[in-house]
């Protein structure tokens, strides 16, 4: 029992630790590193190391590695996981993503009462910033589903805002190689955010 003691305290002497972050296609995507015990909670801002923001919906995994003071490596593989909505800045706006699967039925155009919820929590952002321009760019295997979902969402807005569905400026992209379980994506830019 003694030694079976000291073994573990002995392990638990941590040297360094590194996590790496995997993208959907197993290319790495991000790494962190550090001395002694890993922190509790991590900072990230969602930028791959070559500047990518994560793409919502997409799955993601990692690997948790430790070396104690021994030199012993322990490798922890994480389980994959998928980020369903993202609030970040690029080039002065404001980007609300959500995938399409958190806003609509699969390959639908009517939004879900959990649509509605996530763009009526869009609609909070945006009054924060009421003198920026809306654009709404919707991404979806069809190019006709694409631009019905962008209407219903600009719709859904404008609505919401009291504005006239002018205001709210829509584009659709059509991306045939999406993955199913995303279906697709919803972008709110709030452009030439000041704060």
């Amino acid at each position: 029992m003694r030694d079976a003691g000291c073994h573990f305290s002995c392990m638990s002497a941590r040297k360094n630790w590194s996590l790496a972050v995997v993208d959907f296609r197993g290319s790495p995507f991000r790494a962190f590193e550090g001395k002694r015990k890993a922190p509790e909670q991590l900072e990230w801002d969602g930028l791959g190391e070559n500047g990518e923001m994560l793409r919502v919906g997409y799955p993601y995994s990692y690997v948790f590695t430790q070396t104690d003071r021994g030199t012993n490596t322990y490798n922890y593989a994480g389980v994959s996981f998928r980020i369903p909505a993202l609030d970040y800045r690029r080039d002065g706006d404001r980007v609300l993503e959500i995938t399409g699967d958190e806003l609509f039925e699969p390959d639908e155009s009517e939004l879900t009462a959990s649509g509605e919820r996530w763009l009526t929590g869009s609609t909070d952002v945006i009054r924060r910033h009421p003198y920026s321009p809306i654009r709404v760019v919707v991404t979806a295997e069809k190019q006709a589903l694409a631009d019905e979902r962008a209407d219903i969402v600009a719709a859904f807005l404008a609505e919401s805002m009291i504005l006239p569905r002018e205001q709210v400026e829509t584009a659709s992209v059509q991306k045939p190689d999406l993955r199913a379980e995303m279906d697709g994506s919803v972008a709110v830019v709030i452009e030439h955010v000041e704060d």
